[in-house]
């Protein structure tokens, strides 16, 4: 680490460490950073997730031990109040909101930094589409206190901008997505194991099954080619939540049970990353998209809505090919003309090394110092 840490401790608040985008982020940077001789703790409101067994042991992990984010209000005070923390990293609205106004009541001296991962004005909508007004209320109230508030592209910058009624500052900081064992040899036999087939054009998705990833999209795209071209290929999508039995009927109506299977969440999916033909992220919207850089890491073509953070990460399609949201047919297109997608190699994986941890950690130390 080329820069010097000035505090005594970094605690990392969230909810859990079951496995989604911001939680694996901060286990990324608390495994480096305690690596690197830094105190770092987790304080979770319950102690949960596929993420705890890849944390490095010397880290210590505070249970709450709450069912709901709204009942953390006065366990935090207690915290605050009794920590030697210097500095307090939080992610996940509502649980950043609540952790400031936990931190004003209980008086204490702590710095707390506010992550923000989600494009929140389309996270959190009410049944008429609007943008929920509680939280809009919320943020203006609390984030204000903010020591720092921290966005992980620009489009969520843009977006917490819009929401806020008096001018903060606010600092981009990327995700340290960048996977540095990426070369990897996948036999025929692994091959086929895998997909089922080595003729088949292997494509990847990977993302929690719920709305705003849009499977539905990707799912209709491929039903598209099916109908329309002798195309063979194979689809595996790594990801859980309350949309899959809906997934599945989606998959068999359209006729595609041989062609797509949904698996589980793993915190390492390198084998699949590097054996895969093509990358797809079919999302409504993203703050970020880790999966995008993973999948530049193996130096693989990449097929994205411009739904946000990849539109960053991509540079307008500088690294990878963008298409419309909600448009099946585009999708469809661009995997039967897959060979019309040519990137160097080289640009791509200097590409995805700008998210490297160490630069990651190097540019958020200089900005909360």
């Amino acid at each position: 680490m080329n820069i010097k840490f000035n505090y005594k401790k970094i605690t990392i608040l969230l909810p859990d460490l079951n496995g989604g985008g911001a939680e694996k982020n901060f286990v990324i940077l608390a495994n480096y950073w305690s690596e690197n001789n830094i105190n770092v703790e987790f304080l979770l409101l319950k102690k949960r997730g596929v993420l705890l067994k890849y944390l490095n042991k010397e880290i210590r992990v505070i249970d709450l031990n709450i069912s709901k984010i709204r009942y953390s209000f006065f366990k935090l005070i207690k915290y605050f109040v009794n920590t030697n923390s210097d500095i307090i990293l939080v992610s996940l609205w509502p649980l950043t909101s609540i952790s400031i106004l936990s931190k004003l009541f209980s008086f204490s001296k702590i710095k707390i930094i506010l992550f923000e991962h989600q494009i929140l004005s389309k996270s959190y909508k009410n049944i008429f589409n609007q943008t929920s007004f509680v939280m809009k209320l919320l943020i203006n109230i609390t984030y204000y206190f903010a020591y720092r508030l921290i966005c992980v592209s620009n489009f969520v910058k843009s977006d917490i901008e819009n929401m806020l009624t008096y001018k903060k500052k606010i600092n981009v900081i990327y995700n340290p997505s960048y996977i540095e064992n990426n070369e990897f040899i996948v036999s025929d036999s692994e091959l086929i194991n895998m997909w089922g087939s080595n003729n088949n054009l292997k494509l990847l998705c990977v993302g929690s099954l719920k709305p705003e990833k849009d499977h539905f999209n990707l799912i209709n795209a491929l039903k598209i080619i099916k109908n329309n071209n002798r195309l063979k290929f194979k689809l595996i999508i790594f990801g859980q939540g309350l949309l899959y039995n809906n997934l599945i009927k989606h998959i068999k109506n359209s006729d595609l049970e041989n062609e797509i299977l949904i698996k589980d969440f793993q915190y390492d999916i390198s084998k699949w990353y590097s054996s895969c033909d093509i990358f797809i992220l079919p999302s409504i919207h993203e703050g970020f998209a880790n999966v995008i850089v993973e999948a530049l890491s193996f130096k693989k073509k990449i097929i994205s809505t411009k739904c946000g953070g990849p539109e960053e990460i991509l540079e307008n399609g500088k690294f990878g090919k963008l298409v419309e949201i909600n448009n099946p047919n585009d999708i469809a297109d661009n995997i039967i003309n897959h060979e019309n997608l040519k990137f160097d190699n080289s640009m791509l994986i200097n590409r995805a090394k700008e998210f490297s941890k160490e630069k990651i950690s190097d540019i958020l130390f200089k900005t909360i110092r």
